[in-house]
């Protein structure tokens, strides 16, 4: 056998045991996992009104603005729909949002 196949070998059989090793000496177990309690309505709460603003950049340079407005909302079968107007604007219409 060549030195550049025990090599590879050596290699393969280390990092194999690794994986096993890892699996077999997790420090967590299934009694370890916390519920997410977190109602999700309070990050993006959806009454009329309500304006969110992102802004996107590369690097320093401004990329655009995201501006979305919820405008109104509609009942139909027991279910809440809401109208939204979303406005990207980009440079150079931008330069003096931010």
């Amino acid at each position: 056998m060549s030195l550049r196949t025990s090599v590879i070998l050596v290699i393969l059989h280390l990092s194999l045991a690794g994986v096993a090793f890892g699996q077999d000496f997790c420090p967590y177990d299934e009694s370890d996992a916390v519920a997410d309690t977190l109602d999700p309505s309070g990050y993006y709460p959806l009454q009329v009104g309500n304006v969110w603003e992102y802004v996107r950049y590369t690097g320093p340079f401004l990329e655009h603005l995201r501006r979305e407005e919820v405008m109104g909302d509609t009942l139909i079968d027991a279910d809440v729909f809401y109208h939204f107007r979303r406005t990207i604007l980009r440079p150079p219409h931008c330069h003096a949002c931010y």
